[in-house]
């Protein structure tokens, strides 16, 4: 499921993909990666802890809609993706 989320151009903050409905305790994450399109955004720090895979995303171009996947292969071999849509709106602080 593709959900769409608000981020401030100005704003780096943690986001999250929980993979443990998918994985229902029967496998683990054994790698990850994040990216997005299109171009613009700085993801960085990808952690994984207890199949939730957590990175850190900054910068944005205002008005734009990025397309953030998020990939992650199991120690099982399964290799699964994982979308939300982040868009970028002007700070209102």
């Amino acid at each position: 499921m593709n959900v769409l989320n608000l981020k401030f151009a100005e704003d780096i903050l943690d986001y999250g993909f929980d993979w443990n409905a998918f994985l229902a305790g029967l496998d683990t994450i054994a790698t990850s990666s994040v990216s997005a399109t299109p171009t613009g955004l700085t993801i960085t720090n990808i952690e994984i802890d207890d199949n939730i895979v957590t990175v850190l995303i900054g910068s944005g171009v205002v008005g734009t809609v990025y397309n953030v996947v998020c990939e992650v292969v199991t120690v099982g071999g399964l290799t699964a993706n994982s979308a939300m849509s982040l868009m970028i709106s002007e700070n209102a602080r």
